[in-house]
């Protein structure tokens, strides 16, 4: 890399241990797996997976609707109670509920004292573009209705709750409306154009059944709006005026070369942008647990990211 590019853009150069090369291939099934099932079938798998997940220590959750939209609080018992993290899930637009996002959810409210509230928004092909974003701009505006300042919410997603996250900035700044303090990005979608990476080296995950046919996800979720759309490919939009984005990808996804050029045409527009590619890491690895060393140091690295545009305290040093 030249010096302009490691401004925006770092390679994790630590050499994945036996437990990382085990759950990348077990990773790897399982999105070969889920590819080939119907949108129920995943539902299904997903849910029963999640229920089964042990919950972390220290940690309590409570329900709640904002805006019309189901969402769950998830903290320490002592958190800080004017700063938090949104966090709106992924699962390809079609997946996820408050139990399934809640162990996401549950590794940064451990990781750093703030609650992280979590959003249930509607999901594709039976609500497609836009009703999800439109469900997080409501969360978004009944957290300032209730007394939030902007300032103190930080921005969480991975994957497709990546592309929320970015698409919902767009939305944010169109309307001159306020913005979170800044953005963690875990192998978000950013972009779905016939051009993206994600379109030309799709992963088995980009596919499912549905109505007795193999379609491509975004296929579902757009249902004919244009893939360029800012709000559907967040990068081709205008990035100035963005808050901070930290992005963290894995190696072996083909996201991460979207992920690249994303961080690269913030950089170049004044953005304070970063991304980091992990040696050889599958899909959304950040949530794969306390169990997994590059896990534990990802999930580390976006909450001190997050401590400092908060305004929390940290033992952590600041990136630099």
């Amino acid at each position: 890399m030249d010096q302009e590019e490691r401004l925006y853009l770092e390679f994790s150069t630590e050499s994945p241990g036996p437990a990382s090369h085990l759950m990348s291939r077990a990773a790897f099934k399982k999105q070969t797996l889920l590819g080939e099932m119907t949108v129920e079938e995943q539902r299904a798998a997903q849910q029963k997976l999640h229920e089964a997940l042990p919950a972390l220590p220290g940690i309590k959750t409570q329900p709640l609707t904002l805006g019309g939209v189901g969402c769950e609080w998830v903290q320490q018992h002592e958190s800080h109670p004017d700063k938090m993290i949104l966090y709106l899930h992924g699962g390809s637009w079609l997946m996820g509920n408050l139990i399934i996002s809640r162990h996401g959810a549950s590794l940064f409210a451990q990781a750093i004292p703030v609650p992280v509230l979590s959003v249930e928004y509607r999901l594709a092909p039976e609500h497609p573009f836009p009703a999800g974003l439109e469900d997080c701009r409501a969360v978004w505006d009944a957290l300032l209705q209730e007394g939030y300042r902007p300032e103190n919410i930080a921005l969480l997603g991975d994957s497709a709750g990546g592309n929320l996250c970015l698409a919902l900035i767009h939305l944010l700044l169109a309307e001159g409306a306020p913005l979170p303090c800044a953005v963690g990005l875990l192998s978000p979608v950013t972009d779905v154009s016939e051009k993206s990476t994600f379109q030309l080296c799709p992963p088995p995950l980009a596919f499912t059944q549905w109505q007795g046919k193999r379609q491509a996800i975004f296929d579902l979720y757009a249902q004919g709006h244009d893939l360029t759309d800012p709000l559907l490919s967040p990068v081709y939009g205008d990035l100035q005026g963005f808050p901070p984005l930290l992005i963290h990808v894995g190696g072996d996804e083909s996201l991460a070369v979207d992920c690249a050029a994303l961080a690269k045409k913030a950089h170049a527009q004044g953005v304070d942008a970063f991304c980091k590619i992990w040696r050889e890491m599958f899909h959304d690895f950040t949530l794969a647990g306390p169990a997994l060393r590059e896990s534990r140091q990802s999930v580390a690295e976006m909450a001190e990211f997050f401590h400092y545009h908060l305004g929390c305290e940290s033992t952590l040093s600041q990136r630099e």
